[in-house]
C-alpha cells in the first residue's frame, strides 16, 4: 500500500511540471516578442531641414533680428512634418536630393539693368552629420563660396567667406542664451547682439 501510494504521489508531481511548469512554444516566442518590444527604443526620424539648421524640436518658426546672415534665410518657416514652406514671406524654390537634403536654393530678383540675371542661388554641401558644409552663392554682382567652423553642439562659431570679386571676409559668432530645446535665442556676430526668435508645433 506504501508503495502504490509513493508511485501516485511521483506521478501527481510529475504531471504538475508537465502542465504548469513548461512553457508551449508558442508561449514563448509571445513572451519574447513581448520583451522585444519593451526593449526597443523607438526613435523618431529628424527631418533634413532640421539638421541643416541644426535646429532641436518641432521648429514651427524662426525669426532672427540684427545683422546675422543664416544659411537659408532669417525668417523661415516649417510644415508639421520639419520640411521648410517659407522662406522670408514666400514659397522657396528648392530643389533636393534622395535623402531629401535641399541642394539648391533659387529666388528671382529685379534688377534695374537687364543684363544683371534674374536669378540667385544658393547651392548646399553636406557633412556626414546633414549639417552643411559649404554654400555656393551665385548671383548678379558677386559670388562666392561660404565654408564654416562649429562648436560641439553644431553651431555655428565662425562663417568664412571667400570671392573673387569682392575678397575674403569672416565672422565670429559667440552664443550667450539658448532655448529649453536646446536652440539660439541670443548670440553675437561680430561683437553685434543678434536675436532669434522661434515657434514650436509642440
Amino acid at each position: 500500500m506504501k508503495k502504490t501510494v509513493l508511485f501516485l504521489t511521483i506521478c501527481g508531481a510529475a504531471l504538475v511540471m508537465s502542465c504548469g511548469g513548461n512553457k508551449t512554444k508558442g508561449e514563448a516566442e509571445d513572451a519574447d516578442s513581448l520583451a522585444l518590444e519593451e526593449d526597443t527604443e523607438v526613435v523618431e526620424a529628424v527631418s533634413p531641414d532640421y539638421l541643416m539648421l541644426d535646429l532641436k524640436g518641432k521648429v514651427k518658426s524662426f525669426s532672427i533680428s540684427g545683422e546675422y546672415w543664416d544659411v537659408i534665410g532669417n525668417n523661415v518657416e516649417f510644415d508639421e512634418d520639419g520640411l521648410i514652406c517659407q522662406i522670408n514671406g514666400e514659397t522657396p524654390n528648392l530643389e533636393r536630393n534622395d535623402e531629401g537634403q535641399i541642394t539648391k536654393y533659387s529666388w528671382e530678383v529685379v534688377y534695374d539693368y537687364p543684363e544683371y540675371p534674374e536669378t540667385e542661388s544658393y547651392t548646399y554641401t553636406y557633412d556626414e552629420q546633414g549639417q552643411v558644409l559649404k554654400i555656393e552663392y551665385r548671383g548678379a554682382f558677386c559670388d562666392y563660396d561660404c565654408t564654416f567652423e562649429r562648436d560641439d553642439e553644431g553651431n555655428i562659431t565662425k562663417r568664412i567667406n571667400k570671392s573673387a570679386t569682392q575678397g575674403n571676409t569672416s565672422t565670429r559668432i559667440e552664443y550667450s542664451e539658448f532655448d529649453e530645446k536646446g536652440n539660439w535665442t541670443k548670440c553675437k556676430a561680430d561683437g553685434k547682439t543678434v536675436i532669434r526668435q522661434l515657434t514650436y508645433w509642440e
